[in-house]
């Protein structure tokens, strides 16, 4: 359920930086768009398995949204 949850959080705030196109005029926040849908990409494979009660294969993929989370915040 956090998983999902956190998963939408970011999907909105990827909408929100598209609807009012700040990446499109920012390289900077193109950057955070491009690695937070790439997070959510992640998220959502890791949430599959979670939901597949297999928590240790879900593992993987929530290591690589967290490296795009981390990397979205540090050109944040």
């Amino acid at each position: 359920i956090a998983q999902g949850r956190l998963k939408q959080e970011v999907a909105t705030l990827v909408e929100r930086l598209v609807s009012r196109g700040v990446a499109a005029e920012d390289t900077t926040f193109a950057i955070i768009q491009q690695q937070l849908d790439s997070a959510r990409l992640a998220m959502t494979k890791a949430e599959s398995e979670l939901g597949s009660g297999r928590g240790s294969a879900a593992v993987p993929p929530e290591q690589v949204a967290m490296t795009h989370l981390q990397r979205a915040e540090a050109v944040f």
